[in-house]
């Protein structure tokens, strides 16, 4: 009703044909996202199913870690920045 947008990674449970989103991105009030590779198919550790409702690059990010150093990791964690990021562009140019 606010008008915001509530995003979540969707969970790293695999999906197998399956509804594996994970709470809280399960909840109808929030934007679930998945991750997928670079050739758009799905990565093997997301979470699926027709609750996701977006889907960002996830695999092999380059992160920040301890110590000012770099880290590389994989998760919808991973792709849940990317999507909000992208949104709110989207946001940005829609108004």
């Amino acid at each position: 009703a606010s008008g915001k947008w509530i995003v979540f990674a969707a969970g790293n449970a695999g999906y197998n044909g399956r509804n594996t989103v994970g709470s809280p991105a399960s909840s109808v009030h929030c934007l679930a996202v998945s991750s997928i590779n670079s050739d758009g198919t799905l990565s093997g550790f997301s979470s699926g199913g027709p609750r996701v409702d977006l889907a960002a690059g996830g695999g092999m990010i380059i992160s920040a870690g301890l110590n000012n150093n770099r880290v590389v990791m994989s998760g919808t964690s991973m792709a849940t920045p990317t999507a909000a990021g992208a949104l709110l562009l989207l946001r940005q140019v829609m108004k």
